[in-house]
């Protein structure tokens, strides 16, 4: 299994908030040039309305990459303990 890659942008609003916006598996190579205009252009147009604000700022974008994780076997959960009446079962 690969590795999850995702675009990360990053945007300053009115009221002083972070908001990211998650681009997930962008293509590769990503082109730190194109991520910068398309930013911008995301604060010139105001093209999101955001409950943290209108975004009035373009912050650098980030690249994540996540490692697959290696398949557990599952176990089986104990019983539950029921409430019935006053005791226990």
């Amino acid at each position: 299994m690969a590795a999850k890659v995702s675009l990360h942008l990053m945007f300053m609003t009115d009221r002083n908030k972070k908001v990211r916006i998650a681009i997930p598996n962008p293509k590769q190579p990503v082109d730190p040039t194109a991520v910068q205009n398309a930013a911008q252009l995301i604060v010139e147009k105001g093209v999101f309305d955001l409950p943290q604000g209108k975004i009035v700022q373009a912050l650098p974008a980030e690249q994540t990459q996540t490692a697959p994780r290696a398949c557990r076997k599952s176990v089986p959960l104990p019983r539950r303990i029921r409430r019935r009446g006053r005791g226990f079962v």
